[in-house]
C-alpha cells in the first residue's frame, strides 16, 4: 500500500490523516506545531522531520495549508518537499490557494519529474470525519485516476474539473453563491424577526427550500457558532480580484464582500462564517429594536 505524506496537520488535515489510517494506508506526518504531530503519532502516524524528509518517504503527498506563500515555501522552498520528491510520486495539494498559484506549482512539480494534482475540499471537519467530504480535482486525468483509492479512503466523492487551476476556480465560484445565499438568508431573517415572524417559521420555510442549510442555521442560532476560521471571505476575495481582472461586472457578489468587510471589522472573525454573519445581522435587529 502507498505511503502518504500530510502536510498541515490541522482542522482539515487531522481528520483527512485519520480516515487515511483507518483504511490501513502508512501515514507520515509533518507540521510546524510538534504538539499537532505527537497527536496524531497517537493513531498511527510517523513523524518527519520536515518538508524535505516527508517527501523522501512517501508516494503520495499531501499538503492542506492555509495561504499561498506558504504553500509555494513547503513545496518549492528549502529543504521543501520538491528535493525530497521521489521521481512519479504525486502531490495532491489540497490548500485554499488561488489557481494561478496551483497552475504554478504544477508546472514546477511536472517538469522536476514528479506528478500533480489539484484538489478543492468541499466540507468542514465533521463532515471529513464521517468522510462527507467530497473532493474537487484537476490537472492530467489519468493521473487522477489513479489516486482515486486514496481519495476514496478520505472521502465520499470525486469530481473531476479539468486542467490545472480548474479545481479552484471551482471552490472560488461555489465560495461566491455560498456567501451570497448565507448572507441573504441571515438578513431576511432577521426582517423576519422584526416583523414578529418566528424563527422556527423562518427555518419551517428553508427546510422546503434548502434543508441542509436550514439545519446549519439552526445549529448556529441554537450558539454552535464554531470557532473555525473560515476561508470563505478569502475566496470571495480571490473572485473578485479575477473578475476585475477580467473585466467581469460581478455587482452582487461586490455588495456580499462590502457586507462580510463591516462584518470582520466589528470583530466577528473567529466564527464560522454562518455564525460570522449571523452575529453581524443580530447586532443589527438588536441597535433597531432599541430605537
Amino acid at each position: 500500500m502507498q505511503t502518504i505524506g500530510m502536510i498541515g496537520i490541522g482542522q482539515m488535515g487531522t481528520p483527512l490523516a485519520k480516515n487515511l489510517l483507518k483504511e490501513g494506508y502508512p501515514v507520515i506526518a509533518y507540521d510546524i506545531n510538534p504538539k499537532q504531530m505527537d497527536s496524531l503519532a497517537k493513531f498511527g502516524a510517523k513523524k518527519a522531520a520536515g518538508p524535505r524528509d516527508l517527501a523522501a518517504q512517501s508516494d503520495v503527498v499531501i499538503t492542506v495549508l492555509t495561504w499561498p506563500k506558504v504553500v509555494e515555501e513547503v513545496i518549492l522552498g528549502p529543504n521543501g518537499v520538491l528535493e525530497g520528491l521521489k521521481k512519479g510520486a504525486v502531490i495532491i495539494e489540497c490548500s485554499s490557494i488561488d489557481h494561478e498559484t496551483s497552475i504554478r506549482l504544477a508546472e514546477k512539480v511536472e517538469s522536476a519529474g514528479g506528478r500533480y494534482v489539484e484538489a478543492a475540499l468541499m466540507g468542514q471537519p465533521p463532515e471529513i470525519e464521517a468522510k462527507g467530504l467530497y473532493f474537487l480535482t484537476a490537472g492530467k486525468k489519468e493521473t487522477v485516476d489513479e489516486c482515486a483509492p486514496v481519495f476514496g479512503a478520505m472521502g465520499r466523492k470525486i469530481m473531476y474539473a479539468g486542467g490545472f487551476g480548474a479545481a479552484k476556480l471551482l471552490k472560488i465560484a461555489n465560495a461566491m453563491l455560498n456567501a451570497t445565499e448565507t448572507i441573504i438568508a441571515y438578513e431576511v431573517l432577521t426582517w423576519c424577526l422584526r416583523n414578529q415572524i418566528t424563527q422556527e417559521g423562518f427555518l419551517e420555510i428553508m427546510r422546503e427550500r434548502r434543508p441542509e442549510r436550514a439545519e446549519h442555521m439552526k445549529e448556529i442560532l441554537d450558539g454552535g457558532l464554531n470557532t473555525r476560521p473560515s476561508w470563505t471571505a478569502k475566496d470571495v476575495y480571490h473572485g473578485l480580484k479575477l473578475a476585475e481582472e477580467k473585466e467581469i461586472p460581478t455587482p452582487v457578489v461586490s455588495a456580499v464582500n462590502a457586507i462580510i468587510n463591516l462584518a470582520k471589522s466589528q470583530n466577528r472573525e473567529g466564527y464560522s462564517f454562518g455564525g460570522m454573519m449571523w452575529k453581524f445581522y443580530e447586532r443589527i435587529a438588536k441597535n433597531q429594536s432599541g430605537r
